[in-house]
């Protein structure tokens, strides 16, 4: 119900007419969680609420579906692409019940259920999208598997120090990647998988940029596209690029601790993983590579500090490449 549809209705039944009490009185109730209020919208029954989200998210049948929007049906199943057409479709049944569509795309994206992302383009405005994390396959393996070039930083670790990393973060983050990478590169449709996704960024030389999401940390991958060789100038231009990446993380997390109440008192250390001790876990498990978080050994990653790892007894550098996503490249 409309915020401003519920205060007539009280003032009538309940004779409170002061709009500081009704609202004191709404807040209350929605924080003992009787109803559910977000901007302008108050929601009585919290099922009913459900049941929409449902009709947002999940693909009906395809006998069932409206042949009109079939296409962005099949769009969200196979892509997990939620379009705006497809929303405003869904919404035309409730347009008599003064339901305010933002207020329930936001409370969706306030809970992880989508993630608003857009492409910046050369048009004067943007189509807005969201993407839909439950309706996105998996990471392939050879997602996981894609290495630095030897011109590029190592592998930069967002390390989660509570254990985990907070549930809907990842989908925002990788909503604020997708239109920074518009804006700063490639108009190019990003690649987007449940726990991990591929975007591209930079103008003269391209990069990919890869986010792998696991238990209680996200990985970020730098790698430059077809280099011709390791010259200098691909070097630079990877370390340059390493050092936007890096405060554009920083940057977004910073917000998300300001903005989302949620994610208030966000705790993360930028970290590395130690390359000695993950080939001391290859030995040990007989793999090539091993995929459990918790046989990782992180190095926490400070501008102007040495790496050390207490195992390591030998002359071997510890994770080589990890100053480029701070030190500012030198001139030639």
């Amino acid at each position: 119900m409309d915020l401003d549809q519920l205060l007539s209705v009280i003032r009538q039944v309940c004779q409170i007419e002061d709009r500081k009490e009704v609202t004191a009185m709404l807040n209350f109730y929605h924080d003992l969680g009787v109803i559910v209020k977000h901007g302008q919208t108050v929601v009585l029954q919290a099922q009913w609420l459900i049941d929409l989200f449902k009709q947002l998210i999940i693909v009906p049948p395809f006998d069932e579906a409206d042949p009109s929007h079939r296409k962005w049906w099949r769009d969200l199943e196979v892509n997990g692409i939620l379009r705006i057409a497809l929303v405003d479709h869904v919404f035309s049944k409730f347009i008599d019940e003064g339901l305010c569509k933002q207020d329930i795309l936001d409370m969706m994206e306030l809970h992880g259920l989508i993630a608003k992302f857009s492409i910046a383009t050369d048009e004067t405005q943007d189509e807005q999208r969201y993407f839909v994390p439950t309706q996105l396959t998996s990471s392939p393996s050879a997602l996981c598997k894609i290495e630095p070039s030897g011109c590029d930083p190592c592998p930069l670790v967002l390390h989660f120090l509570d254990g985990f990393v907070p549930h809907g973060l990842f989908p925002q983050l990788v909503s604020k990647f997708i239109h920074w990478c518009s804006e700063n590169g490639l108009k190019e449709t990003p690649q987007l998988f449940n726990n991990g996704a591929r975007l591209f960024i930079g103008k003269q030389i391209t990069f990919a940029l890869i986010l792998i999401c696991r238990k209680r940390f996200i990985k970020i991958v730098l790698k430059t596209r077809n280099p011709s060789s390791c010259k200098s100038q691909w070097m630079n231009a990877s370390n340059k690029m390493a050092i936007e990446v890096r405060n554009f993380i920083e940057r977004t997390l910073d917000g998300f601790s300001r903005d989302l109440s949620w994610l208030s008192n966000l705790r993360y250390e930028l970290s590395v993983v130690c390359t000695y001790c993950l080939e001391c876990t290859r030995d040990l498990h007989k793999k090539t590579s091993c995929d459990q978080d918790d046989c990782l050994h992180l190095l926490r990653v400070r501008p102007g500090e040495e790496l050390i790892c207490p195992k390591n007894f030998c002359d071997e550098t510890v994770s080589p490449g990890w100053e480029m996503w701070f030190e500012v490249p030198h001139t030639q």
